[in-house]
């Protein structure tokens, strides 16, 4: 006696479980991709204020030596030239764009080839270098202390003399696209999708002066 063949009960997936699997994967993959996104994003933020602190401590540091070993006069403002400011510490001239970023392109109204000069000279001028006038490379004895790291900006540095040959430094280096940046004050704007690309970073130094004339 033939007896019929067993039916095979292996059933597959309908189109609902289907869909309902593609759309659990589908939400793990954008968890998965937001997360690395962000991560990205907090890793370039680390970078960014990274490089804006080491521009600050740079300034600060160059300008703390000057200070402590100088034996001539350090006048803390000179005039202004085609928007350049600055001050002499002894022979040596700082002069500083404010608010501009750095391009190795050409300069156009809110940027600049360079942007914060020191340059030694036999004596302390009045007037500040016309920093807009400047051509690379820098001729000897010159120097940038923003180096060559573009969308940096010094905000207005200030030297202020004290008592007892004590003199305070302060100086706000910002890092970023113009609109991310509050001229006002040098910090970034809050809320912005692109704010990993924004930083600022505000050092004040007080230093005494070591050698006198």
């Amino acid at each position: 006696m033939i007896r019929p063949s067993k039916v095979s009960k292996i059933r597959g997936f309908t189109i609902v479980e289907l869909m309902i699997a593609s759309t659990v994967l589908a939400v793990l993959l954008l968890i998965i991709a937001t997360a690395l996104i962000q991560m990205s994003r907090i890793y370039q933020k680390g970078i960014v204020k990274s490089q804006t602190q080491e521009v600050a401590r740079r300034i600060s540091a160059t300008i703390a030596e000057s200070i402590q070993f100088t034996t001539g006069n350090i006048q803390p403002g000179l005039t202004p030239a085609a928007g350049s400011q600055g001050f002499c510490v002894g022979n040596r001239i700082f002069s500083y764009l404010p608010s501009r970023q750095l391009t190795e392109g050409i300069p156009s109204a809110t940027q600049t080839r360079v942007g914060f000069i020191v340059a030694d000279r036999s004596g302390c001028p009045a007037v500040a270098d016309d920093l807009l006038a400047k051509s690379l490379p820098l001729p000897s004895g010159e120097f940038e202390l923003l180096a060559t790291n573009t969308s940096v900006r010094v905000e207005q540095p200030q030297l202020v003399a004290g008592t007892d040959d004590l003199y305070t430094f302060a100086v706000t280096v910002s890092y970023g696209p113009m609109d991310l940046i509050d001229l006002a004050n040098g910090e970034c704007f809050g809320g912005s999708e692109d704010s990993h690309l924004c930083a600022s970073s505000r050092l004040e130094t007080t230093v005494k002066r070591r050698i006198k004339e």
